[in-house]
């Protein structure tokens, strides 16, 4: 039964045409961001380097990034921030937490060498509330 089974499959996969596998492809692309996006709409939600709200501003760069890349954020007032990095899969892979006594611009740079190429998104936190999200890609 098991050999017939496989012959029967084997047979509809010969008898595809080149567009009906095309139509699959899309119908499965299409079918995977829309679980993606719903599984971790929380994490990134625009593709822009800088953004900016509320007082607190995070440029991601370079972007795309080959080795190591860094995280430059602004605030206005005192306050902590927390910076994290997730894969594609919404595992957290990093984070940074600091507290600021004073405005200012400052650096966080990430010289971890050990990511895979691929899309990776990051969640700024100003004062424990979810503030900037973007994606970065590694080549």
């Amino acid at each position: 039964q098991m050999r017939e089974r496989e012959a029967r499959e084997k047979r509809a996969a010969e008898a595809c045409t080149f567009q009906q596998e095309v139509e699959w492809l899309k119908n499965w692309t299409g079918q995977r961001l829309s679980w993606l996006d719903a599984n971790i709409s929380n994490i990134a939600t625009g593709f822009s380097d800088n953004k900016e709200s509320a007082g607190f501003s995070v440029t991601v760069y370079p972007n795309p990034f080959k080795s190591d890349f860094q995280f430059e954020y602004t605030l206005e007032k005192p306050g902590s921030v927390s910076l994290e990095l997730f894969d594609l899969m919404g595992r957290k892979i990093s984070e940074v937490q600091m507290e600021h006594d004073t405005p200012g611009v400052y650096v966080i740079k990430n010289e971890q060498n050990d990511f895979t190429a691929g899309v990776y998104y990051y969640k700024a936190r100003l004062n424990k509330e979810t503030i900037i999200t973007g994606k970065l890609l590694r080549q």
